[in-house]
């Protein structure tokens, strides 16, 4: 007997997988050994494989992947060619588009979007409403939430935050233990890190290095903006001075 199901766009052949009985269409690929929970949908050329599991509403359509001991629970969607491997967990209504990877212990949940050729790895998270695109990289221990983005190639990692309003983009790395909040930006090649604060709405832009924990802050005359080619003195130097 020919079952179909509807995913959204119209009926289309389909079956429910043996192991947690969600619908899987006949054009996907699902292994056995992977758990489709009964309330989860698998679509389009999809691929879910070794022990992966969805749970909840998850949805994974397109030509998606999501294999190894990745889980994809509650109302995330994981779409069009993008990757979830290792033990990768997304969830909430996180959402992972176009080309995007998760992988190693990282995770995307709360309402994130990870797209484009975006990289998140290792045991980075990214949560809230927080948008990454481009072709950035997100690892080690980093965190980006809020309504913070990070997107071109720009690099967040070790154990570093993002969050906030604040936008990190271009060539710009962000790593240690800095921190960018509020409505601050870092961009072209500018580099921050050991316990230094981007916040408010400081620019840190051009060449611009700081690495020695300085506080980068606006004041009454608008927006600080460190620029150019700077060493972390040089930066400091012009904080102090202001």
């Amino acid at each position: 007997m020919t079952t179909t199901f509807d995913f959204g766009d119209g009926p289309v052949l389909a079956h429910q997988h043996p192991y947690g009985g969600g619908w899987v269409a006949d054009t996907a690929k699902v292994t056995d050994t992977a758990y489709i929970g009964p309330d989860a949908w698998v679509w389009g050329n999809a691929k879910i494989l070794d022990r992966a599991w969805l749970f909840g509403r998850a949805q994974v359509y397109d030509q998606a992947t999501v294999s190894g001991h990745a889980k994809v629970l509650e109302d995330a969607k994981i779409g069009h060619y993008a990757m979830i491997l290792d033990n990768a967990i997304i969830h909430g209504f996180a959402w992972i588009s176009h080309s995007a990877k998760i992988s190693g212990n990282a995770r995307v949940f709360e309402g994130a979007w990870v797209g484009d050729g975006a990289w998140v790895y290792g045991d980075a998270q990214v949560h809230g409403t927080a948008k990454i695109y481009g072709d950035p990289r997100i690892h080690g221990n980093a965190q980006v939430f809020g309504h913070a983005r990070v997107y071109d190639e720009a690099e967040i990692s070790e154990e570093a935050w993002v969050f906030d309003e604040a936008e990190i983009y271009g060539k710009a790395k962000i790593f240690g233990k800095a921190r960018i909040f509020e409505k601050a930006r870092v961009y072209h090649d500018a580099q921050i890190a050991a316990e230094t604060w981007v916040f408010d709405s400081a620019e840190v832009r051009g060449d611009a290095q700081i690495f020695d924990g300085s506080r980068i802050f606006a004041d009454a005359f608008g927006p600080r903006v460190i620029a150019g080619s700077r060493s972390w003195w040089r930066a400091r130097k012009r904080e102090r001075s202001t």
